[in-house]
């Protein structure tokens, strides 16, 4: 039991920065598409290291090419020039049951603004994520999505990310992460959940360490502080 003398903990550090998303479990799946056709971006790229395109056009973007967020490295614009949106399914990842984080950076190509578009995600046969329209996003930055989901058995799927539109113009994707979410408020990581738990939420917040980060947004704010109570008493 979480008791209240926990709050009476001064947290010094300034809660705002901005934490590595999903900084925390096994990464069971990455890709930045950087090192795709050996650095150089290219229209309707067809022989990705990780994934396939089952249909449609995907263009691989970036410095010399298009590039709409520089900066950025290499990336993808999910509707390519065949006016035929893609299909991107990747290779088979093992996936063992238990909680999940996807992350991804998404954008989009302001010529045209693809404001119907739509994008489906789906990992080991499960949907994850159903995007539709540009609210919330820039065309200047990607921004981070994030989803979490629990995989109910072990079994060996794929990730796959299906694009409607076809208007030669979509979502822009990169730095694509899947990984295995850890027991969140085992914050000293030594497998069991006791109240040393919640010092090391403290150290975390004041070092702005990945463990603060109980709610998932992305940042380390007093926020967190409540999802890290909520997930002790949930336990794992």
């Amino acid at each position: 039991m979480v008791t209240n003398r926990f709050a009476a903990v001064v947290m010094t550090a300034t809660a705002c920065s901005v934490l590595t998303p999903a900084a925390r479990g096994q990464v069971v799946f990455y890709e930045n598409f950087d090192d795709e056709n050996s650095g150089v971006p290219m229209l309707d790229y067809l022989d990705f290291t990780q994934f396939t395109v089952a249909d449609g056009s995907v263009d691989l973007l970036g410095p010399g090419l298009f590039d709409f967020i520089p900066g950025s490295g290499l990336y993808l614009d999910m509707d390519g020039t065949q006016f035929n949106a893609g299909t991107l399914v990747s290779e088979s990842i093992t996936l063992p049951a238990g909680d999940y984080r996807l992350s991804f950076g998404l954008s989009f190509n302001v010529n045209p603004m693809p404001a119907t578009n739509t994008m489906e995600v789906v990992v080991g046969g499960m949907g994850v994520a159903s995007l539709s329209g540009i609210d919330g996003l820039n065309h200047a930055e990607f921004r981070l999505q994030q989803f979490e989901f629990t995989i109910p058995s072990a079994t060996e799927g794929t990730l796959i990310f299906i694009h409607g539109g076809g208007d030669n113009g979509g979502y822009l994707l990169d730095e694509i992460e899947l990984r295995r979410i850890e027991c969140l408020p085992d914050t000293n990581g030594d497998g069991v959940l006791s109240p040393a738990d919640f010092s090391a939420w403290v150290a975390a917040f004041n070092t702005q360490a990945p463990e603060c980060d109980q709610n998932g947004d992305g940042s380390c704010t007093p926020a967190d502080f409540s999802a890290w109570v909520a997930n002790y008493n949930a336990g794992c």
